[in-house]
């Protein structure tokens, strides 16, 4: 019930602070995963849906961890918290939670269900899509760091919108 409270904040919050670059990505991941949280609570399928929340908070530990220390001056603790990221990352939602998809799918978890469990699968599957496309940001960032020396977020940078720009630099030229 923890991480449930814990995914339905994030979608307040994420529908009610400023939007970023990543907010239709994030509304997609945070709304699939309340569904399939609730789905699972529902289904009494508390065991699935604890070992998927546990995968998932192997590599968001290192991802947090990461955050907070790109937010310092120093990339002396950034950089092996980012290789800790990839390495978690790769391992937990690229290898192993495609594995428990496939051991969802053929272990009759949910039987007695028949039209439930391919829409459950369906979700998990769009989950590893978020998961294949989010690890490819950070492989660009991971070759932005060795070949450019960059240590820069782009999955979170904010888009400025062209003509919020244009009228930001027209107010300014009136003061002058």
């Amino acid at each position: 019930m923890a991480v449930f409270s814990y995914h339905i904040y994030s979608i307040v919050q994420h529908l009610t602070i400023k939007k970023e670059n990543d907010f239709v990505e994030m509304l997609f991941h945070h709304s699939i995963t309340l569904y399939l949280m609730f789905g699972s609570y529902m289904m009494n399928c508390l065991e699935c849906g604890a070992v998927i929340s546990f995968l998932h908070d192997v590599p968001d530990c290192f991802v947090m961890l990461c955050k907070l220390a790109s937010q310092t001056t120093s990339d002396l603790a950034t950089v092996p918290l980012f290789i800790g990221v990839i390495t978690s990352w790769a391992y937990t939602r690229m290898y192993v939670f495609p594995h428990c998809i496939y051991l969802i799918a053929v272990s009759g978890l949910f039987s007695d269900l028949p039209y439930v469990l391919p829409i459950y699968i369906f979700f998990l599957s769009c989950l590893v899509v978020l998961h294949y496309y989010w690890y490819s940001i950070f492989m660009k960032i991971l070759y932005a760091l060795i070949f450019a020396g960059e240590t820069e977020d782009l999955q979170n940078k904010i888009e400025v919108d062209e003509h919020h720009t244009n009228a930001e630099i027209n107010n300014k030229e009136k003061t002058q």
